[in-house]
C-alpha cells in the first residue's frame, strides 16, 4: 500500500499552522494566496475506489493511501 500526502488540510487554521513552521512573514496571508491559487485546498479530498482518506501532519492535512499501489 502506498500512502501519499495532499495539499487538502483540514481548516484554514490548520494551515496556518502547517505553513507557520515554513518562517512566512505574515503566514495568514500566504496560506490565503495559496488557497486563492489553487495550490492548496480547504477539506477532505475526493477518493476512488480503492483508496482510503487518513489525516497526517498532527491532523492538520490529508493523505490518501492507495491498496492497488
Amino acid at each position: 500500500m502506498a500512502t501519499y500526502g495532499t495539499a487538502h488540510f483540514v481548516s484554514r487554521a490548520a494551515a496556518i499552522a502547517y505553513y507557520r513552521e515554513y518562517g512566512y512573514d505574515d503566514v495568514a496571508h500566504a496560506v490565503d494566496a495559496k488557497i486563492a491559487e489553487g495550490e492548496i485546498f480547504i477539506g477532505r479530498p475526493r477518493v476512488f475506489a480503492g483508496q482510503t482518506v487518513s489525516l497526517i501532519d498532527n491532523g492538520r492535512r490529508y493523505a490518501i493511501s492507495d491498496s492497488a499501489a
